[in-house]
């Protein structure tokens, strides 16, 4: 076999070679294009599925927001039925005779207030303030937190949200924070809190502070003859005739037990002379409690600001010193705090620890 014979051979060969690859080659690519048809497929599925996704969240946006739309209607057409029936309602600025609705729909005592809040300065900012709604049954009161969004622009709207519930929880935790729970007076830390705010207003008026300490006569015997029930009883009774003794702006606390302090601003020495008067009368009436007539009496202390103290503390004690000396003067009286009183706690303060230190020397 010649040189040139055996070339050729090797080059036919090494195509027949390329060929066989080739054909392999290629039979393996088509051996991986369902799988990748299936990758693709798989890929595009899932973009499909979470485009749908999306579109039915917004579908559900746009269902809301007609919903939020047909409220409006709902608002301007039949404003009772919105105002029982749904959270929301929304007033456009521009329009109007819709503000002007939203007005008529506002406790008269708060229109004042919406509208101070409609006008510049105010309009220019964001605002929110609760109001009370107006109701024909003006037992079921009803509030609403009134917002003013994207104030200064074309949009801008009045939203208004119901918070009657809020209000009525918000109104509950304060009567349990601030008010006796058996007689609803406030009890000792409103007590406090007045005092802190009467103090400083008659300090800064130049005007004086009295201070009344009650403490019942009886009442420890009412309730071991008759029970607690019936010192409870005796107790609500005794706050009634209290307020019916008193004027509208002064302050009547249960402080504990059978404990009351009253606090009275702006009042002579007469005047709150005349009002221990009034509740000594109101008291001499017999009290009914459980098929049984009982009679307790007051024994009352007095002490004013700033004639004989300077701070809540000063008042109180002296108040209270007062009372026992009315008990010690045959209850069923009051009496005032003097320098007297004063001095004769001073002076037993000073036996007092004569008397420890004898009997420490004793002792020893």
């Amino acid at each position: 076999m010649t040189t040139k014979t055996q070339q050729l051979l090797m080059i036919i060969l090494i195509i027949v070679l390329n060929v066989v690859v080739c054909f392999t080659l290629l039979k393996s690519l088509l051996a991986i294009i369902p799988l990748l048809t299936s990758m693709m497929l798989w890929i595009y599925f899932q973009r499909l599925t979470k485009f749908k996704a999306e579109l039915n969240k917004s579908s559900e946006q746009n269902k809301k927001i007609k919903e939020e739309l047909h409220l409006l209607k709902q608002t301007i057409t039949d404003q009772e039925k919105a105002i029982q029936l749904y959270d929301l309602k929304i007033f456009p600025l521009k329009d109007k005779k819709r503000l002007h609705e939203l007005e008529e729909m506002i406790h008269p005592s708060d229109k004042t207030h919406f509208q101070n809040m409609l006008n510049p300065p105010y309009s220019k900012n964001p605002f929110s303030f609760d109001c009370r709604l107006a109701h024909e049954n003006e037992n079921q009161q009803r509030w609403a937190e009134i917002r003013l969004i994207s104030s200064g622009q074309s949009s801008s709207y009045c939203l208004v949200i119901d918070i009657t519930d809020r209000k009525e929880k918000e109104q509950k935790y304060k009567q349990m924070a601030y008010y006796d729970e058996l007689t609803d007076l406030p009890n000792r830390t409103m007590l406090n809190s007045h005092l802190r705010k009467a103090l400083s207003r008659a300090k800064r008026k130049n005007h004086s502070i009295s201070i009344m300490f009650i403490d019942l006569d009886g009442f420890k015997q009412v309730n071991d003859t008759h029970g607690h029930e019936a010192g409870d009883l005796l107790l609500k009774e005794v706050a009634i005739r209290l307020n019916d003794s008193v004027r509208e702006e002064d302050l009547i606390s249960r402080i504990g037990g059978d404990e009351f302090i009253l606090v009275f601003e702006e009042t002579s020495k007469e005047e709150v002379a005349s009002i221990s008067n009034r509740i000594l009368d109101k008291m001499k009436e017999p009290f009914t409690l459980l098929d049984h007539h009982v009679k307790i009496s007051p024994s009352i202390g007095i002490s004013k600001f700033p004639d004989n103290a300077n701070s809540i503390n000063e008042l109180i004690i002296n108040a209270d010193k007062a009372m026992y000396y009315a008990k010690k003067q045959g209850k069923n009286n009051y009496q005032f705090f003097t320098s007297d009183l004063q001095e004769q706690d001073t002076n037993k303060s000073f036996l007092n620890k004569l008397l420890e230190m004898f009997q420490k020397n004793e002792r020893s």
